[in-house]
């Protein structure tokens, strides 16, 4: 009947969606990375993808980590998150600074995006020199949750960083600001979609920032794996059971 097959066709697009995001953990050097992404309906709006531009003749290594949020839930978010990944690809051959990359998305973004009203918030980081002793990561954050910092010696930081989400076209106007902080060994960037910070649990209370952070600082920085796990099972005894409205991602990047 039209319901199964509804649903069947949901499934191989949730399958094929699955698809498109890159492995959970690239092989980089000096670099562990943890991914995971978990749709509240069958199809949804959230994204992560990175690159990695290191090689042994690369005197200063260069990592791009993103993690974003598409408007909307089901199918439209779905088929928006797709076109976002797939540009966002695309400007990777381009040699631009990150806030010159936002706006070149926003604009590209448009017409894909004002027919429904929709927009993408997007939070990128770039890791720099990770192969010297000098690391730093440049943020620049278009509407998404600015990423923490989880300190080696446990203290956790927010990398308070704004701007307009790509596909208004407002971006491109005002410009995009970057955000610098240096980074050493054992530290780690921890990068989430509103999801996770708007997961809400039966009293209808949201986990929000605070707990968020409490989260991070109770976690060890052993392992990108083992914080995504820590974070993952915090969230989940949080909500216990309770249905998610919203789609979840969270990227874990250790430097080692």
């Amino acid at each position: 009947n039209d319901k199964e097959t509804l649903q069947k066709e949901l499934l191989i697009a949730q399958e094929i969606q699955k698809n498109l995001l890159p492995t959970d953990s690239p092989k980089w050097k000096n670099l562990e990375l943890a991914c995971f992404s978990e749709s509240a309906k069958n199809v949804g709006g959230d994204l992560y993808t990175y690159y990695g531009m290191q090689n042994d003749r690369t005197l200063i290594s260069k990592h791009l980590v993103a993690v974003g949020d598409v408007s909307g839930k089901g199918i439209s978010a779905a088929l928006l998150m797709a076109t976002c990944l797939s540009h966002i690809d695309n400007s990777m051959k381009l040699n631009l600074k990150l806030p010159e990359r936002m706006s070149y998305l926003d604009t590209l973004l448009v017409p894909f995006t004002k027919p429904q009203k929709q927009n993408c918030a997007l939070c990128m980081v770039e890791l720099i020199g990770v192969n010297t002793n000098h690391a730093f990561v440049k943020v620049v954050n278009a509407a998404c949750i600015p990423p923490y910092v989880k300190r080696k010696n446990g203290t956790v930081e927010w990398i308070s960083s704004k701007g307009f989400a790509l596909g208004q076209g407002i971006g491109v106007q005002f410009g995009y600001k970057e955000n610098t902080v240096s980074i050493e060994k054992g530290d780690m960037i921890i990068l989430v979609s509103d999801g996770v910070i708007e997961a809400n649990n039966s009293k209808n209370e949201l986990l929000g920032f605070e707990l968020f952070k409490t989260i991070l600082g109770a976690g060890k920085n052993q392992s990108s794996k083992e914080m995504l796990h820590h974070i993952r099972e915090h969230v989940n005894n949080f909500t216990k059971g309770h249905e998610q409205h919203d789609d979840m991602t969270i990227v874990v990047i250790r430097y080692h």
